[in-house]
C-alpha cells in the first residue's frame, strides 16, 4: 500500500514538470493553426486554380505537404476542386503506386457520396481499352 502512495506521487509530479509542445508538428488541423507561409499560400492557390504544374522541391520536414494541405483547404481550391494527398514515399513499384493511389482516392471520395462515386467508376471504365 506504501509503494502505490509513492508512484502515485511519482506520477503527480512527473506529470506537472512535463510541458507540452503547443505546437502543431504533424498533420493539418485548420487554417487558425496554420502559421505564416501567406505569400506562398496564394501563389500556390493560384497555381492550383489556374491549372499550372508546380514542382515544390526542399530538404524533409519543412512542411510542403503541410502547405499543400492548407492549400486545399482555401475556399477557392477547396469549392472548386477533389483534391487527394498521396503519399508515395514508401513505394517500392508500380502496383504498390497504383495501390495507395487508389486508395487515396477512395478515401477522398468516399465522404462525397454515391454520386461522386458512380461518377469515378464511369471514369475509370472509359479508360480499359475495349
Amino acid at each position: 500500500m506504501h509503494y502505490n502512495k509513492i508512484i502515485i506521487t511519482f506520477v503527480e509530479k512527473y506529470a506537472a514538470m512535463v510541458k507540452m509542445n503547443p505546437f502543431i508538428t504533424s498533420g493539418y488541423r485548420s487554417e487558425k493553426y496554420f502559421c505564416d507561409r501567406i505569400e506562398e499560400t496564394r501563389f500556390l492557390t493560384k497555381q492550383i486554380t489556374n491549372g499550372n504544374n508546380v514542382a515544390l522541391i526542399s530538404p524533409r520536414r519543412l512542411g510542403k505537404t503541410g502547405l499543400i494541405d492548407h492549400c486545399f483547404h482555401q475556399p477557392e481550391v477547396k469549392n472548386n476542386y477533389y483534391t487527394f494527398l498521396i503519399d508515395i514515399y514508401a513505394t517500392k513499384n508500380l502496383q504498390e503506386f497504383v495501390f495507395e493511389f487508389g486508395k487515396s482516392i477512395l478515401q477522398g471520395l468516399k465522404p462525397q457520396g454515391k454520386k461522386i462515386w458512380e461518377t469515378f467508376l464511369s471514369t475509370l471504365s472509359s479508360f480499359v481499352p475495349e
